[in-house]
């Protein structure tokens, strides 16, 4: 007789991509974080950026310091955007893999699913041909009592 109790067979897989997929999460979770400190940052720049440029009237030598001054922090922008584009890029990335990891589960989750309705339609099949067996001896045991 076989064994009532479901095992699927492939939960050791199922276990190893659940915990990718949480692997992953973690990964995407820590991009995020990258990503908005950089934002952060990028942000930080454009208002002092904006601030340097709101000035009054000013003499030669503060107008050349200034000036300089806004080319060095147009230049950390710039660079900082690359930075936040590049980060961004990244954490798409990590994203599709997520998605791939959890569809990846979601696939595994369903076959375990489907395998414990099959092993449930055994058992029914099982408990219907020993309920047959069980009244085919009782009818053998009620004709062998009657001779």
């Amino acid at each position: 007789m076989t064994a009532r109790r479901f095992r699927y067979g492939l939960e050791a897989i199922l276990a190893t991509r659940r915990w990718e997929a949480d692997a992953v999460q973690r990964e995407l979770g820590d991009a995020n974080l990258a990503l908005a400190r950089q934002q952060e940052e990028v942000d930080a720049l454009r208002r002092q950026l904006a601030h340097t440029a709101s000035a009054a009237a000013l003499g030669a030598s503060e107008f050349a310091n200034r000036r300089r001054h806004l080319l060095a922090t147009a230049a950390d922008v710039t660079v900082s955007q690359g930075r936040l584009r590049g980060l961004e890029r990244d954490r798409d990335a990590v994203a599709e893999r997520a998605v791939a990891a959890a569809g990846a589960v979601k696939a595994f989750e369903k076959d375990r699913r489907a395998a414990r309705l099959r092993h449930g339609a055994a058992l029914d099949v099982l408990a219907a041909k020993d309920a047959d067996d069980h009244w085919l001896m009782h009818k053998a045991r009620e004709r062998n009592d009657g001779n």
